[in-house]
């Protein structure tokens, strides 16, 4: 266990992931196919994602459905008192996460 020289804060709850140790998870919301749609995203923790832009990080399993459940009911990662007016937030509308590997044809996954 080591200690992280810049620590993430979770966006669930405001706790920083100080060492290693922790059991974290990255989320994010991608533009799906040509129709429009926006899908979630979610990975175990790693550190050469966890900077990517549209990322959220989550300190666990408790963290993680708060957040999956905030973007479910609005559209957004944030809590409603850090949404804009305006409806979806920005980050939802574009986000520059990894490309999500799609379903081949037939694939039963």
């Amino acid at each position: 266990m080591s200690k992280i020289a810049e620590p993430y804060r979770c966006d669930g709850c405001g706790k920083l992931r100080e060492t290693d140790a922790n059991r974290w998870w990255l989320l994010g919301a991608a533009q799906g196919d040509a129709s429009g749609t926006v899908e979630l995203v979610l990975f175990a923790w790693e550190s050469n994602r966890a900077a990517l832009p549209g990322l959220r990080h989550a300190c666990g399993e408790d963290c993680t459905q708060k957040l999956i459940a905030r973007w479910m009911q609005s559209g957004s990662f944030d809590a409603p008192s850090q949404r804009p007016v305006s409806g979806i937030h920005e980050s939802v509308k574009s986000v520059d996460s990894p490309p999500v590997p799609t379903r081949e044809e037939g694939s039963n996954v």
